[in-house]
């Protein structure tokens, strides 16, 4: 994957405040150069200077440069990407872009959205992850990502304090369950083109 090439395929995770903990397990995980790119959607609040903030934080976690998506980001092998507050983040070939359509799953950034662009891009190259969430935004957009033939991984809803996104994944066919640590591997090992197995069940 080169800077403005079309990547073959994406990763996108999404997750809220509750999910930092498993962020960091993922960001930890991730080799210094990635095959695929990877896109971070994480409900938060508003505020702009700390959602800034949160993308310096989580850039010193692991091996990547974390990047605030900005209209005409391009994706680069170096970098893995944030959605900003107060935007939806879709999912291109050559890139994420933003766009201000009204809240989606009562959320924005939403992670419906994303996951759904995914789908719509990249098919059954695309990867979603659900992590600690507390509404169902999501759902919809993994179920989408699964049509198109794609993966579902998600983080196993015992073992987290807001169970709601992957409970709700639980009664979906096809998702694979992890525990953080877990999943934090999978997810590495799709960045890199792998498909070590998970669970299809949670515990």
């Amino acid at each position: 994957m080169t800077a403005r090439a079309e990547a073959d395929g994406v990763v996108v995770i999404g997750g809220s405040a509750g999910s930092m903990g498993q962020v960091e397990a993922i960001l930890t995980k991730l080799p210094p150069l990635l095959a695929i790119p990877v896109v971070f959607i994480l409900h938060r609040g508003m505020d702009v200077r700390a959602g800034a903030a949160l993308a310096h934080r989580l850039g010193r976690v692991g091996r990547l440069e974390v990047v605030e998506v900005e209209d005409l980001t391009y994706y680069r092998p170096d970098q893995v990407y944030l959605a900003p507050p107060g935007y939806h983040t879709l999912i291109g070939r050559s890139g994420p872009t933003l766009s201000s359509e009204p809240r989606q799953s009562y959320s924005i950034p939403s992670i419906d959205s994303a996951f759904e662009s995914a789908a719509d891009a990249f098919g059954s190259a695309a990867t979603v992850v659900g992590l600690s969430c507390a509404n169902n935004d999501g759902l919809a957009g993994a179920r989408q990502v699964l049509a198109a033939g794609g993966r579902v991984l998600a983080v196993d809803p015992a073992l987290v304090s807001q169970p709601v996104l992957v409970r709700a994944l639980a009664t979906e066919p096809g998702v694979e369950f992890a525990d953080p640590l877990g999943l934090a591997t999978r997810v590495a090992g799709a960045t890199s083109g792998g498909s070590a197995g998970a669970s299809t069940a949670p515990s």
